[in-house]
């Protein structure tokens, strides 16, 4: 510690102690009137420098908003594909950054709400952002540095039809599927094999980018989706649920496979390398052709969920679908029992009663009817 006069009323303070085997100060040089003022700003000094000391020692056992996190993205990266983990990292990262210092325990719902509403965000990202906050939440009660979850009835304020589209799958009829890829065969667009064989197999994107030609087994005739593409780690991984599946191939998909690996010597990849493809710009590709053939505007994702949704229209059981589409669990698949005006005519044509019909007439008695 020093205090040195450096002039008429002017004074140099600098205090120091060692803080985790660190050497840390502080240093003032100002005018004052007394000595008195001298020492008690020598004073502040030394508090200051012992409050830091205070929160060091102790930060071990503070339970913060960054350690939560952290143990979450650690939970995360064990039991979650690549690209989930890092869709979740990043948007912690982004939009609780201002917590990181806090006290878990100190955090309330007010605090939550103002992190996921002060944003310019869409109603689904909110959602996301919100599931993440809550499931950092649930680990931290799971682990009993926590004995609530502020964030569990949280609602996001918004439009509810926005919520409810947000939701909402999208799947296109049978009628609308066989237009689409009917048009696409016939000015031999560069995408069909693309959306033909995504449907045929009701694949996600990223197994049909990683679809090789060894995975198909031409005896049996079935494809086999061992491995997906992940971006971020520009490799191959395990399919989202983490376990292989098998797809059986119908006569006309089996012709069509058959014709493209003649092409390729049936090595390496069965779809193209189309660089847009790769980098998610699919959807921007299918709707300008469904507006064009008028039909309904829907997402590169809605060829699975037409997939799914066939399947379970023309009577396939639920249990069937979940494990040939590699659902993990069997509600997700239920989400898909859905039907369009569409796909419902005639439905009730087993139900007509032929009311001409002409013969012997029992008359009602209402006399009878009271015995």
């Amino acid at each position: 510690m020093a205090i040195k006069k450096l002039g008429n009323k002017k004074y140099f303070i600098r205090v120091n102690k060692y803080i985790n085997k660190k050497r840390k100060e502080r240093k003032f040089t100002g005018s004052f009137t007394t000595m008195g003022a001298v020492r008690a700003k020598e004073l502040e000094l030394i508090k200051e420098l012992k409050e830091i000391k205070f929160k060091e020692e102790n930060k071990a056992f503070r339970y913060t908003w960054k350690k939560a996190v952290d143990h979450y993205l650690e939970y995360s990266e064990e039991n979650h594909r690549l690209s989930t983990f890092y869709n979740r990292m990043k948007l912690l990262e982004a939009h609780t950054e201002s917590l990181y210092d806090i006290e878990i325990q100190d955090i309330d719902k007010k605090t939550v709400k103002v992190i996921i509403e002060d944003r310019g965000s869409s109603i689904s990202h909110k959602k996301d952002m919100l599931k993440c906050i809550r499931q950092v939440f649930e680990l931290a009660i799971d682990n009993r540095n926590l004995s609530m979850n502020p964030a569990k009835n949280i609602k996001i304020d918004g439009d509810k039809n926005n919520r409810d589209r947000a939701n909402r799958l999208v799947a296109m009829n049978q009628r609308e599927v066989a237009q689409l890829l009917s048009y696409l065969k016939e000015i031999d667009h560069d995408w069909y094999s693309i959306f033909y064989i995504t449907y045929q197999l009701g694949l996600r994107s990223s197994e049909a980018v990683a679809l090789q030609f060894e995975d198909i087994d031409w005896d049996k005739n079935h494809v086999v989706i061992s491995r997906s593409w992940c971006k971020y780690k520009k490799g191959f991984v395990p399919p989202k649920n983490g376990t292989s599946r098998i797809i059986p191939m119908n006569k006309q998909l089996k012709t069509f496979l058959v014709m493209l690996s003649l092409k390729a010597n049936k090595k390496g990849f069965v779809l193209p390398r189309i660089k847009s493809w790769l980098n998610g710009g699919a959807t921007k590709v299918i709707q300008p052709i469904q507006k064009h053939l008028g039909i309904k505007l829907t997402n590169y994702h809605s060829l699975r969920a037409s997939f799914i949704t066939h399947l379970l229209r023309n009577g396939m059981d639920v249990i069937r679908v979940q494990v040939m589409v590699g659902h993990s669990d069997l509600a997700t698949t239920q989400r898909y029992i859905r039907l369009d005006a569409s796909d419902l005519t005639g439905a009730t044509s087993s139900l007509e009663v032929d009311l001409d019909r002409k013969g012997q007439v029992l008359l009602f008695d209402k006399d009878q009817s009271k015995k």
